[in-house]
Order: structure tokens, then sequence, then C-alpha cells
């Protein structure tokens, strides 16, 4: 996949991917982490893999990736790929506090 980086004044750096069928937008964090933004696959080409291999080379360009899913779909997906790591069952006094805000009913994954 090939990628642009766009700053903005106010939330940082953002690396936008593109690939054969497949877009994602990442949000840079100082620490060498990142936050998966979105990842859109066109829609006669999802459940082939094509989400899963993008994401496994996003995680070569960072220590870390985070990822909070806006719908059940997606769920299944972080979770092969990595841990929840905040949301329902999950100890609110864990040391990721500071992810709470990403959290959009349904958790906040570690991939």
């Amino acid at each position: 996949m090939n990628y642009t980086t766009h700053e903005d004044e106010y939330e940082g750096t953002f690396r936008i991917y593109t690939g054969s069928h497949v877009r994602a937008v990442v949000q840079e964090f100082d620490d060498g982490s990142a936050y998966l933004e979105r990842i859109d696959v066109d829609e006669d080409h999802q459940n082939q893999g094509i989400g899963t291999s993008a994401i496994q080379e996003i995680l070569e360009d960072y220590e870390c990736l985070y990822a909070a899913p806006d719908n059940s779909r997606v769920v299944s997906l972080y979770a092969r790929l990595g841990e929840k790591i905040v949301g329902d069952g999950i100890d609110t006094a864990a040391p990721k506090e500071c992810l709470y805000y990403l959290d959009q009913g349904f958790g906040v994954f570690i991939l």
C-alpha cells in the first residue's frame, strides 16, 4: 500500500493509506504508536482478507496500533488481530484510561 502524510495544526499527523480496494486513515502519536481512525474495503471485496492484510502492513510502520470499532462486524476483525483493552469486561482501573475517549461502544483494541 502507498500512503500520504497530512499535518493538522491541532490534531497532529495522519497517514492516508491506499491500496487495491482498501483505504485507511491512521493518526500518529509521538510515542511511536498510532490510532487506526478507519479502514474501508470496497463492498464487493469484503470478507476476502483485504482488510486483514492492510492492517498487518500498517502494523509494520508502528510500535503498536490502537483501533476502536464503530460497528459489530469490525469487532471480530480487531479481536482476531489483537486484544481488547478498553470496554465491557475490562478492568476500568487498567492503565489505558487515556484511551477511553476512543471507545465508540464496542471497546478499544491494541493490534
